[in-house]
């Protein structure tokens, strides 16, 4: 699957390194699709209250380029962290001006903002996604796919998305869906 993301134009790859998620990859077997990618593509692992230690770690010895922290990890935990930090940002009924003063105190280089609630294939309130990021350096997930990406992208401006189920089939990769995904993507940005 990588490396059809990665020939389809994808500029990032992300590896979850949460042990509780259907995503999981033990870190070893990250490394040798790393390996086969030989630096074609930005890195990122993705954790959730972690120890410290661990995310380091693993970050330097795969060689990430970015650590995107998805749990209840406070500024104090990121300013730890070796690389730049993308942090997770749960976008609901929160009023934008609230979410965007949480973001102020932070020390996130970048911000993925996600629905607050998983896997009912529902997108963010785009409205707030535009206000976060003129802002602030943004990913945008949440209910992606090559549907409804490009109006996404169009839309928000981020500075990247994020896409996990909407790439999938009966739970597993989809390479047509890759490549529909990062076309969409492409077309939207240009």
């Amino acid at each position: 699957m990588a490396d059809v993301a990665v020939r389809a134009g994808a500029d990032f790859l992300g590896f979850n390194f949460v042990p509780d998620s259907p995503r999981y990859v033990e870190p070893a077997r990250a490394l040798e699709i790393i390996e086969s990618l030989k630096n074609q593509v930005r890195l990122v692992g993705v954790f959730r209250d972690a120890p410290i230690k661990t995310v380091n770690d693993i970050a330097a010895r795969l060689g990430l380029d970015f650590v995107q922290l998805h749990g209840n990890e406070d500024r104090g935990y990121v300013d730890q962290i070796d690389l730049p930090v993308i942090k997770a940002v749960r976008v609901g009924d929160k009023p934008v001006e609230a979410m965007l003063a949480d973001m102020r105190s932070g020390d996130a280089s970048y911000f993925l903002l996600d629905r607050e609630v998983q896997g009912h294939g529902e997108g963010i309130d785009l409205d707030k996604a535009r206000v976060m990021a003129r802002e602030f350096p943004v990913f945008v997930a949440g209910g992606l796919d090559a549907g409804n990406v490009g109006r996404t992208v169009r839309e928000t401006g981020p500075y990247a998305v994020d896409v996990a189920g909407g790439i999938e089939t009966d739970g597993g990769p989809d390479m047509g869906k890759i490549r529909a995904f990062i076309k969409a993507v492409k077309q939207a940005g240009q």
